[in-house]
């Protein structure tokens, strides 16, 4: 399996549809001034901060690649992938660092924040007149 993170929109399509949940996806909401779009013209509104799949796990029934909507996720030719050690065996697709997830999480809960404010503000305003 492989996932082209560039496309990927954070759908967990392949993760529901995994029959021995071998791909494990965390998302965390984009701000609407950091929506991009994937190269299929899909919006990409989550950022995925997240994206494994453990080949131990793995039965390839490629059952995964069925449910996306980006087509993001394959089979690929390439079968001989033995390792010595299985946690080498875990392949991690996304490109977000810790502290990048962190700041982007940081980032959405100071948005939802003013969000609020913004909500309260116009509640108040509305009760008062």
């Amino acid at each position: 399996l492989f996932v082209n993170m560039d496309d990927c929109i954070g759908c967990l399509q392949c993760e529901r549809a995994c029959p021995v949940q071998c791909i494990t996806i965390d998302t965390l909401k984009a701000l609407p001034d950091d929506v991009e779009e994937t190269s299929t013209g899909h919006k990409k509104r989550l950022h995925v901060t997240l994206f494994d799949i453990d080949m131990a796990k793995c039965c390839y029934c490629d059952l995964c690649t069925f449910p996306c909507p980006t087509e993001c996720i394959y089979m690929t030719p390439s079968f001989e992938d033995s390792t010595g050690e299985r946690y080498d065996l875990v392949y991690h697709f996304s490109q977000l660092s810790p502290e990048q997830s962190a700041a982007l999480a940081e980032k959405a809960r100071q948005f939802d924040a003013a969000e609020e404010a913004k909500k309260a503000a116009r509640t108040k305003a509305a009760a008062t007149a």
